[in-house]
């Protein structure tokens, strides 16, 4: 199967002669790089174009993506001669962590997130024992290459990095550098943190919650007063070297408009794809459900099949009460029909033996 073209997600800048940048905001790729070619060359032809420099910084604000297109852009950062500095510019989840081990050092802003946990994959269709078994055993993999891409940055033993996984652990910046996962807390530029009905909004970046398992996060993360706006650090200082500092979407937009572009791009096509996935699995008389998971409570396609189940299954259980209900009156009715069979066969039988004695007697009717 022809695999779709991959977006870019990233976006390179030259600050100077000797100094590069990354910027990575958004998902890390809307498709896997699992067997891909193309993308991840691009990517490095984008990165070679950076020319002859001596340091590269990574911002970093992602709710995670493709592990297999995270692992990709690390082993690429790792093998440029350049001195790396990843960033957590937001927060740094999931698959995100993944690039940001790539830091010779790793920043992390006051009021940024860093959260590992397991990966996961979606699957849709009809699967047997053994399909089921070899998704495990991936997903295993998967896992202890993460672990070990972790273990390499923060020294820790593999045994904590898969409970730590396994819990779905969310850090703070302090809390990063504590577990090793950063280096130092940098106090420049400030984020903006907005939580709404869709998710979490930082630094003009949607966080979708519903894919975290532990998406019920504390307060001090989020920042609930009017405005949106969170001050992390009084004493502010802005980045005086390259000005970057990002408070709203508006900025993004006008900073960084490809990067915008791309990322409301991308937003609009989860919305076809969500929608059409939705008409894909809609069953006749489910009208007011289809309706409402689209546009009046939005809800995946993953959701909705669970909903239509259990419509059917109401259905279903309405059924077989009627029925129950039905059965005892059937019966009776077959009862009465064979009672009245009987009693026409016992006529037919009695009117018979009559007509023989008659004729025996010479009686003709």
């Amino acid at each position: 199967m022809k695999m779709p073209k991959a977006k870019k997600f990233w976006q390179f800048q030259n600050i100077s002669s000797t100094k590069g940048k990354l910027l990575l905001y958004g998902n890390i790729s809307t498709y896997s790089w699992w067997g891909d070619e193309v993308t991840p060359k691009q990517f490095q032809e984008d990165l070679d174009s950076l020319g002859d420099v001596s340091e590269i910084d990574v911002h970093i604000n992602s709710p995670g993506g493709d592990v297999f297109a995270a692992q990709a852009i690390k082993s690429k950062l790792l093998q440029h001669k350049a001195k790396v500095t990843t960033i957590v510019d937001g927060w740094a989840a999931s698959a995100g962590t993944i690039v940001l081990m790539a830091g010779d050092n790793i920043q992390v802003l006051p009021g940024s997130m860093v959260m590992a946990h397991d990966p996961s994959m979606g699957l849709m269709g009809y699967y047997q024992v053994q399909d089921l078994d070899a998704v495990r055993n991936a997903l295993i993999k998967v896992k202890d290459s993460i672990i070990e891409t972790y273990q390499a940055k923060t020294g820790k033993d593999k045994e904590e990095l898969i409970n730590l996984m396994s819990s779905e652990t969310w850090m703070t910046a302090t809390e990063a550098v504590d577990n090793g996962f950063a280096d130092e807390v940098i106090h420049s530029g400030k984020l903006d943190i907005v939580e709404n009905n869709s998710g979490v909004i930082v630094n003009g970046i949607n966080f979708d919650m519903e894919r975290f398992k532990n998406a019920s996060l504390p307060d001090v993360f989020l920042n609930t007063a009017a405005g949106g706006q969170q001050d992390n650090n009084k004493d502010d200082v802005n980045n005086e070297e390259d000005g970057e500092e990002i408070v709203n979407k508006d900025e993004l937009k006008n900073k960084y408009p490809d990067i915008y572009n791309e990322v409301l791009e991308e937003g609009k096509n989860a919305e076809r794809q969500r929608m059409k996935k939705i008409d894909d699995i809609a069953l006749p008389g489910m009208d007011d459900l289809i309706n409402n998971a689209k546009y009046d409570e939005p809800i995946t396609a993953e959701q909705v099949a669970v909903k239509i189940i259990d419509e059917q299954k109401k259905k279903g259980e309405a059924y077989l009460n009627q029925r129950k209900q039905e059965v005892p009156k059937d019966n009776k009715e077959v009862e009465h029909e064979e009672e009245n069979k009987k009693e026409k066969e016992d006529e037919e039988a009695a009117n018979d033996i009559a007509d023989f004695i008659n004729k025996k007697r010479g009686v003709i009717k």
